[in-house]
């Protein structure tokens, strides 16, 4: 069977074309989504639980360039680590695997948060509901490495 568009048909469709309609674009502004940074579509699964929303997001998210430091200072009070056991197990079990470049500063009345240098960039992020591997994750993708341990 042929279809043949008329010149209203064609008026048409290549109006929607250019207002985006039925594009991953317009679908994703629909969602409430204006490019997303991927790695904001997996706080977002973590914390919303909401698996249709979570690959909604991940279907419009724009890949950022990842930067690298060469250093990295996690910031904690101590009392923070009493109702934030995975940053305990963190420190206790991990944060040595970075010595090279990792240093763990015990500050009163602070929040918990990794501040990373080089020297083009810092950088600043709030680790308070972070799991022990996603810290160990970011830190492994984030940071260069000086020495490697065996």
């Amino acid at each position: 069977m042929k279809m043949i568009l008329g010149p209203s048909t064609i008026v048409v469709l290549l109006s929607l074309v250019t207002l985006g309609i039925g594009s991953p674009d317009a679908a994703c502004k629909e969602w409430g989504f204006n490019e997303p940074k991927c790695s904001d579509c997996d706080s977002l699964a973590t914390f919303v639980k909401d698996d249709e929303l979570a690959e909604q997001c991940k279907s419009c998210c724009v890949r950022e360039e990842i930067v690298k430091y060469t250093s990295a200072v996690l910031e904690i009070c101590p009392h923070w680590l009493q109702v934030l056991p995975e940053l305990q197990k963190f420190i206790d079990h991990k944060a040595d695997s970075f010595k090279d470049v990792l240093k763990v500063q015990m500050q009163l009345n602070r929040p918990p948060k990794l501040k990373l240098k080089s020297k083009e960039h810092s950088e600043s992020v709030r680790i308070d509901s972070w799991k022990a591997a996603q810290l160990e994750e970011f830190l492994k993708e984030r940071l260069v490495r000086t020495m490697q341990r065996a």
